[in-house]
């Protein structure tokens, strides 16, 4: 169990480097490229509050009520940031974004150094109007 909340937190932590070859969903209309433009928002925003520690703002805005209870609830930020040392360079390439619906998936290569690079998919759902990250597998 631990296992799994340390690759968790490691997806949780990993500073993306880019969106290179997203898509929408089936279509490909203005509607989907918009819709890729609020996941990588979300990413972004994963991005930034990484940078500066803002582990507050990961739990309470972009993770899913169901992944900010399995990360600790009221205790989420404080167990990201525990997890969270000892990761050197962080880093996630997203190969792709689907979006169906009220749902999104990334698939990504994660890495960090002393640790090889790992194909991961992330899931997103909207939950109060806004994309959330909902859940992580390898």
């Amino acid at each position: 169990m631990l296992a799994r909340v340390r690759r968790v937190v490691f997806l949780l932590l990993i500073a993306p480097i880019g969106l290179a070859g997203c898509g929408g969903g089936d279509d490909g209309g203005d509607d989907a490229t918009g819709l890729a433009r609020e996941v990588e928002a979300v990413v972004d925003q994963l991005e930034r509050s990484l940078a500066n520690g803002d582990y507050e703002r990961i739990c309470n805005e972009l993770l899913s009520s169901e992944v900010r209870q399995q990360a600790g609830g009221g205790d989420c930020p404080g167990m990201l940031e525990r997890t969270s040392g000892g990761l050197e360079r962080p880093r996630i390439e997203v190969k792709g974004i689907q979006i169906r619906g009220s749902m999104a998936t990334v698939d990504v290569v994660t890495s960090a150094k002393a640790q090889a690079p790992a194909r991961d998919r992330i899931r997103l759902v909207r939950e109060q109007g806004a994309w959330r990250i909902s859940s992580l597998s390898g």
